[in-house]
């Protein structure tokens, strides 16, 4: 949003782990750099660490290898990489008028025995203006639902004070249901208790494949867009189809009272690959001030499915029939949108 600190105070924020050689406890430190772009070389100054105590973890999946995380489905097993030891994509950081904040994260392992559920150990730190003293302000873990793996997050802080995050997430050994590596959002709203997110879980888009090698995480990153100061984008990678960049965009409703806010009706409805009993509908994603949930799917006036897709298939038609198609979007506090509404015939 160009409203930058002062001149000077650049900060280097690093992880120490208990696990590794030489440290004693788990804790962070934080390093001013003051590089020289006039005088001579090598004239710049580091300052000494400035060490802070924060809640102990497990930072440190096979043994500090990049084959840790072992995704769901049959066939080969293929564990790809935890970014384990890595403080995530970047520390973001954010000016207001009484305060400066930094968000950041790194990956944790959450299942405290013999297995691995991957979880994001994140942070905020702030200071009372430019280059003051950094402190600890708040500090949780986040763990996806249902035992899946959370890791590969990215945070940044709106004008308004939320905290967005978007994660990287797949089904551990511990879940219930098959989930390929896919692209969700949380956060934590201005005003709520700290320590914790108490944004629901929103899914982005899934996987639905394995990714092929155990090299991971080249593509995570999440910023706020400077049109608005409201709106995140988060990009980060999967395997759908083909492996490739997902972006979301998604803002964090700030606690003023219930979302009534209804998703924008979905646009671009296309009936593609009519055959004599089957059809696939396609629309554009709608939009919401939260983040939309998923999509009911009608056809002829009822409905026959929900997903969290932006195309749903047809089967079991009539030969030489036509039929109304529509779907509408919703979010997780139950608003929905128009319906958009298309009409097609069967061969």
């Amino acid at each position: 949003d160009a409203n930058l600190p002062a001149t000077g105070g650049a900060t280097v924020v690093y992880m120490q782990d208990d696990a590794w050689s030489n440290v004693s406890n788990d804790h962070l430190k934080m390093w001013t750099v003051t590089p020289s772009w006039t005088s001579s070389p090598n004239s710049g100054t580091v300052s000494a660490a400035t060490e802070f105590a924060i809640d102990p973890f497990i930072g440190v999946f096979d043994n500090g290898s990049f084959a840790n995380l072992q995704q769901p489905g049959r066939g080969r097993k293929v564990n790809i990489d935890a970014l384990q030891a890595t403080i995530m994509n970047q520390a973001q950081f954010r000016k207001f008028a009484t305060h400066n904040s930094a968000v950041f994260n790194f990956v944790v392992d959450t299942d405290a025995g013999s297995g691995e559920i991957a979880g994001v150990r994140w942070f905020e730190f702030r200071q009372n203006g430019d280059n003051q003293p950094w402190s600890k302000y708040q500090e949780g873990t986040y763990v996806a639902q249902d035992n899946r793996h959370a890791w590969n997050a990215s945070l940044a802080m709106d004008a308004q004070g939320n905290i967005g995050m978007g994660y990287s997430s797949m089904s551990s050994q511990s879940s219930s249901s098959r989930t390929y590596v896919s692209s969700y959002f949380t956060g934590q709203t201005a005003g709520a208790p700290l320590n914790a997110m108490d944004g629901q879980e929103q899914l982005i888009s899934n996987g639905n494949n394995k990714i092929p090698g155990t090299r991971y995480g080249d593509y995570s990153k999440i910023d706020v867009d400077p049109s608005d100061g409201a709106s995140f984008w988060y990009i980060t990678e999967y395997l759908r189809g083909s492996r490739g960049g997902v972006i979301g965009k998604f803002q964090i409703q700030s606690n003023t009272g219930p979302d009534e806010e209804a998703p924008t009706t979905p646009n671009n409805l296309a009936v593609t690959d009519i055959t004599e009993n089957s059809a696939t509908l396609n629309w554009s994603a709608s939009t919401d001030n939260v983040g939309v949930t998923g999509y009911n799917v009608f056809l002829d006036g009822i409905l026959v499915d929900s997903t969290v897709n932006t195309s749903y298939d047809f089967s079991g038609l009539s030969t030489d029939t036509q039929y109304m198609a529509a779907v509408q979007a919703f979010d997780a506090a139950g608003n929905t949108s128009g319906s958009a509404m298309i009409s097609f015939t069967t061969l």
